[in-house]
This record gives C-alpha cells, sequence and structure tokens, in this order.
C-alpha cells in the first residue's frame, strides 16, 4: 500500500509506465500457478526477500533493472535507466553474488510447495486487528516507511489478519470450555506484538459463564490482559470478541506490522488485539492467516 501511494500514483511515474512501458502486476508470495522454471527465473528479480518489487524486462525476458523502491524519485530514476539499457541493446549488470545466507533463502523459495489456503468446511472466521493505543512520541523511521515521510501513516495503521476457528473447538466453545488448540493459535500473534520468543509462557484463557477472561505475557516481560464475551445458541458459536492488552513492541515486517514498525526502539507502549468473528463468505475473510503456511497452523504446536 505505501508503495503504491509513494511512487505509483506519482504523476511523473505514471506518465513513464503509461508511455514507455507495458505494467503488469502479480503476486510473489503465493502465486500457486507458477511453473517451476517461471518461480526459477522470478525469485531473482528484485523480489528474493520482499513482497514488493520493481522489475524491467524485454519481451524476450532479457533483464533492464530491478530492485524495490518507496521513493518516487528514485523509482523514476530506475526507470529510465532501464530505457537507456533498452536503447543500448544491453542487459542490466549483474547484481552481485549472493551470500550464503541468500543462497539458502533462494533454494527454500523454490523448493517451497505453494496451495492456495481456504477455509475448511464449517470453519469460523474471525478478524485480528491490532493497534498501539498508548503515545510513543515520535514515529521512527525505517526504509519501508522511506524514512520519515510516511511515519506517521504507519504509526496510525491499523494491523489487519484473521484467525480460523475448527469445527472441533466451536463445539468446546459451545460446551463452555475454551480450547488449549485456540489459545496456542492465538498466542502466535500476542508473541509477534510483544517480540517474546516461542518457548515463552502461553497466554492463560479461561471461559466461564459465557466471560472470557486471561492473562499473556506482553513486551519487556511485563502482563498483559485478555478479556471478552462468547454468546451461542442451539450448540453454535453465535458471537465471539475477545480483547487482549498490553505492552507492545517495535516489530520490522514490512507493511504487515502496522503500527508496531514505528515505535521505537527500547520503548514499550500499550497496545490492544481485538478478536472478533466475521463473515467467512466475504472474499476478504478468506484471505489465508498469515503464519497459515508457515506453521502446523490447526495444531499451532510451535
Amino acid at each position: 500500500m505505501i508503495v503504491r501511494e509513494a511512487t505509483l500514483n506519482d504523476p511523473a511515474v505514471v506518465a513513464l509506465l503509461r508511455e514507455k512501458f507495458v505494467p503488469m502486476a502479480m503476486d510473489n508470495v503465493d502465486f500457486p500457478n507458477q511453473t517451476a522454471e517461471e518461480r526459477d527465473f522470478l525469485i531473482d528479480k528484485g523480489w528474493t526477500a520482499s513482497t514488493n518489487g520493481q522489475s524491467v524486462f524485454t519481451a524476450d525476458g532479457r533483464s533492464l533493472g530491478r530492485g524495490y523502491f518507496f521513493n518516487a524519485r528514485e523509482l523514476e530514476k530506475f526507470m529510465h535507466q532501464a530505457l537507456v539499457w533498452f536503447e543500448k541493446g544491453e542487459s542490466a549488470p549483474p547484481e552481485r553474488k549472493r551470500t550464503a545466507e541468500e543462497e539458502e533463502m533462494r533454494t527454500h523459495a523454490l523448493q517451497r510447495k505453494l496451495k492456495t489456503h481456504f477455509p475448511p468446511p464449517d470453519t469460523l472466521v474471525a478478524n485480528l486487528t491490532w493497534k498501539v493505543t498508548s503515545d510513543y512520541g515520535r514515529a521512527e523511521g525505517n526504509d519501508t516507511s522511506a524514512g520519515d515521510t510516511y511515519a506517521a501513516l504507519f504509526q496510525n495503521a491499523v494491523g489487519v489478519d484473521r484467525l480460523w476457528i475448527t469445527p472441533a473447538e466451536q463445539k468446546e466453545l459451545a460446551s463452555g470450555q475454551w480450547p488449549e488448540t485456540l489459545t496456542r493459535r492465538l498466542a502466535i500473534m500476542l508473541r509477534y506484538m510483544s517480540g517474546a520468543k516461542r518457548d515463552a509462557k502461553p497466554p492463560v484463557i479461561t471461559l466461564t459463564n459465557g466471560v472470557i477472561t486471561g492473562t499473556w505475557m506482553g513486551a519487556g516481560g511485563k502482563r498483559g490482559s485478555i478479556k471478552g464475551l462468547l454468546e451461542c445458541a442451539g450448540g453454535n458459536v453465535t458471537a465471539l470478541r475477545l480483547l487482549a492488552q498490553g505492552p507492545v513492541q517495535q516489530v520490522r515486517d514490512c507493511g504487515f506490522s502496522a503500527n508496531l514498525q514505528t515505535i521505537p526502539k527500547g520503548r514499550y507502549p500499550q497496545g490492544s488485539l481485538l478478536m472478533e468473528l466475521a463473515d467467512p463468505s466475504q472474499p476478504m475473510h478468506r484471505v489465508t492467516p498469515y503464519r497459515a503456511d508457515e506453521h502446523d497452523y490447526f495444531a499451532a504446536s510451535e
């Protein structure tokens, strides 16, 4: 979103794209229709470890430039240089040799089996939204926010993800029990916000007569609170709202971390995570949870 706002709405960039290039947008993170050859070709074209990138090719696949830009003037310069290589009939100079870590990342990306995830049948979808709720002063800019240019936008942004609740977990909830597996899955997001390690003490959540209470370990080792309400009818979960509040810290994870991105290092402002049921028939609510592909998601053993 920041890339679109910062670069692709710029009049000079738009004019260049319209007059000199054939723009194409694609999802490089989960693009299951790629062949092995296509993925091998694309993996080093500016998107090796990034969910955004800008690359220029000729019709026969000759590379004219690659990279990623959050600044319109830098992107404009990049595009003009690509046109120079095109007019010369040459390719852009090869990038430096990959480091051992980059080579390992590339191998992992090529071996990763891509698949499209949708909520399994009868799965409930919950929206997760998070925000820093206390003042931490001036936002700390970084590459993702183009320094201070868009830092304030990040500071006021709301993070969004989803959480899936299995039929077995729904049955437990309807019987008045809070599922341990649901706690472990929710803990993935709470650890993300607090910077806690995977072996950190898990949240403690209880359900009594429809009232949800609990605690979790926030940033800096300080305890946070969990509270919420559950409603059931006819053995089905009809309403669920949970609010976790506690100290959070800086998380640099491109755009996904939203307002956590610009928290100054070493500061632990208060943050909130809201979980509430969504309509699973809505397209956006069917988007795969951020970590569903990296974990045994429903076991949530990590």
